[in-house]
């Protein structure tokens, strides 16, 4: 891969590293309260919410259930009030889900930086990252279908207390009205980060470069020598179907040939005058049994 190629790669996968980091600002978890609406929250206070809400949701059915038997107590009656059933697992550990995209964001962090320096685990890191952002969104929905059940279970065994109360039915009825879902913020920084890990393992940027084409072809045919760059493949001479200022296609015997496999063609070897030049192949096309069409882009010499 050429320097260009190289910079043009590392550019790319730079900035989708970027744009995932940047969604620490963007809302990653929403919650919908019955007085607050739709509440959008950004990487930097998941934790604070989403513990607020845990401690939130994990006294009001107790506050609820003590008031009604102050007030039964009071006249001289007996409420039978359920004993409030123990806060789902997942809820009370609303600290998972801001782990969980911490971790992610500093996959994208580290990654970033190894770009520049080794790129030995930037995919690997991007891809990583991405799967705990995946966790991060499965425990976001986890929590929220949790809850929902937990709250529906108070409502028809009357935890909150006897549902003739008005305003404990009232209570009840606000506190089921809660939800909580991923952010759009969370499904982008989950995507940013596995396209960050595709981009980096298949090269797609510098392959996508060179099957543009730049220059006209013209049909010329002229014998070539094609030479992998994996001595484990053999050479062979070939003929042009036709050439451009930057690549050529011509056709070959062999089926080892594939997108991006890096070639060293001769034109003209019976001169013993031309020198190999460095390619890559871009397209292969199947044209008769036991023939292929092969395209190649020829790397600039710098």
């Amino acid at each position: 891969m050429t320097t260009p190629n190289i910079h043009l790669e590392r550019i790319g996968i730079g900035f989708v590293l970027c744009a995932a980091m940047a969604t620490f600002f963007s809302p990653l978890v929403s919650i919908y309260g019955p007085f607050t609406g739709n509440q959008s929250i950004a990487g930097y206070e998941v934790h604070d919410r989403l513990i607020r809400l845990q401690s939130t949701l994990g006294n009001a059915p107790a506050q609820g259930a003590s008031q009604e038997h102050r007030v039964s107590s009071s006249q001289g009656g007996g409420v039978a009030v359920h004993q409030a059933e123990e806060a789902p697992r997942s809820l009370r550990m609303a600290w998972l889900a801001p782990l969980l995209v911490l971790i992610s964001l500093a996959c994208a962090a580290v990654a970033f930086v190894d770009l520049f320096f080794t790129r030995k685990l930037t995919g690997a890191l991007a891809f990583v990252g991405g799967c705990f952002g995946v966790f991060a969104i499965v425990d976001v929905m986890v929590m929220n279908a949790s809850l929902r059940s937990w709250l529906a279970v108070f409502t028809s065994n009357d935890s909150f207390g006897s549902r003739s109360n008005p305003f404990v039915a009232m209570r009840a009825l606000m506190m089921n009205s809660i939800q909580m879902t991923p952010g759009p913020g969370l499904y982008a920084l989950t995507g940013c980060l596995f396209v960050a890990g595709v981009l980096s393992y298949t090269n797609a940027i510098p392959r996508a470069s060179l099957v543009v084409r730049r220059s006209s072809r013209a049909k010329f045919s002229q014998t070539v020598r094609i030479r992998p760059a994996d001595p484990r493949n053999p050479e062979e001479l070939c003929a042009t179907l036709n050439v451009s200022q930057g690549g050529m296609y011509f056709q070959a015997a062999a089926n080892h040939y594939y997108p991006g496999m890096e070639v060293l063609v001769t034109r003209n070897p019976d001169d013993g005058k031309q020198r190999e030049e460095h390619a890559s192949v871009v397209r292969v096309d199947q044209l008769e049994i036991g023939k292929v069409g092969v395209a190649v882009r020829i790397f600039p010499i710098i």
